[in-house]
């Protein structure tokens, strides 16, 4: 039983796995249970044998002198501001900073541009009043002609320097992540993994697939009880929605702490915040992108809360402002049998 697995640790989701024999606990941690709710002390994680863990402060010093640097807490965000230092002296007090957060350095011809960095073209640019150097990283003079070792680039300041490697892992355990310097390009091959148990034993790979017992289409509605499914992307909180339960499928069979929210041609997902058991709609039978707002049906619904924030950022949605697309919720049964669930619904997203 889940309840002889309890560690002892608030922060991690403690339960029986009876897909291993003889059956075994497992304790994931939940990061999100841990998070503070402030962004500037940075992003919370759960260590499962040491609780909660605080995180790493965001970097603010963007290396620009002519900008203020610092963290808005009410904005989530680090903010470069030039407006204080706006006709400060900057470069070793050869030039002024702008508007734009810019060092403007007066100059009358090219060699008295040249800023020592072998990267950069440096010239006097006589269309400024007055004349001021410009420099233009040439980041093709820092390739190494390596692929593997990440694409290397020019740093105004530091001059040639070297980009992240390539990333491998592309999530799935159905294939063998490599990165081949001949055909310039990461490689996930499936084929050294066919026949590989995957999904913790609960299916076996097969050409880059894990399959399983089967998939389950489930009802899924985002925002009960409304039609259309607004959504602001410039707004915070969370957006509620729902997997529909009915005569045939009992909601409290589903592992809450598997259930991602996506959409098609994005990898990332995102995981809700917060979970309860309550009737709150009704299935609608048609079109994704169609609605009803009718309420509770008599059949358990499992409802589930997502930050707002999360979701337009991980899946991407700013730029789909004004449209209506579809969003997809996945997850696992407790059966241990590797049975999923996949639900689709659709929201119309606005931006005031």
């Amino acid at each position: 039983m889940d309840a002889d697995c309890f560690d002892g640790i608030v922060c991690t989701v403690d339960r029986c796995d009876t897909a291993q024999t003889p059956p075994r606990c497992v304790y994931d941690p939940d990061n999100v249970s841990c998070d503070d709710g402030e962004f500037c002390n940075g992003t919370e994680t759960c260590d499962p044998a040491a609780d909660c863990q605080p995180g790493q402060a965001p970097l603010l010093d963007d290396g620009n002198e002519c900008t203020a640097d610092y963290c808005d807490e009410a904005g989530d965000t680090i903010v470069h501001d030039p407006q204080p230092h706006i006709g400060d002296l900057c470069m070793s007090d050869a030039g002024t900073c702008q508007e734009d957060g810019f060092c403007l350095i007066a100059c009358e011809s090219d060699e008295q541009c040249v800023d020592g960095i072998d990267c950069t073209l440096d010239w006097c640019d006589v269309s400024q009043a007055p004349y001021a150097c410009a420099h233009d990283a040439d980041h093709e003079s820092c390739d190494d002609g390596s692929f593997c070792n990440g694409e290397e680039f020019c740093d105004y300041e530091l001059g040639c320097q070297s980009g992240p490697d390539p990333e491998l892992d592309d999530g799935n355990e159905c294939t063998e992540d490599y990165c081949d310097e001949d055909q310039d390009m990461v490689i996930h091959d499936p084929e050294p993994r066919n026949g590989m148990a995957c999904q913790n034993g609960t299916g076996i790979c097969e050409n880059g697939v894990c399959v399983g017992q089967g998939e389950i289409v489930v009802g899924f509605d985002i925002k009960p009880g409304s039609c259309p499914n607004p959504m602001n992307v410039k707004s915070k909180g969370v957006l509620p929605v729902a997997i529909l339960g009915n005569v045939e499928f009992d909601v409290t069979t589903i592992d809450v702490g598997s259930i991602r929210l996506g959409r098609e041609g994005i990898e990332q997902s995102v995981a809700p915040v917060r979970s309860g058991y309550e009737d709150v709609a009704t299935p609608f039978e048609g079109d994704p992108c169609d609605c009803h707002d009718l309420g509770g049906d008599g059949y358990l619904d499992l409802t589930l809360k997502f930050r707002r924030s999360d979701i337009v950022n991980t899946l991407e949605l700013k730029e789909f402002a004004g449209s209506t697309i579809p969003l997809v919720i996945t997850g696992n049964l407790e059966d241990g049998e590797g049975n999923q669930i996949i639900g689709e619904d659709c929201v119309r997203l606005i931006e005031n």
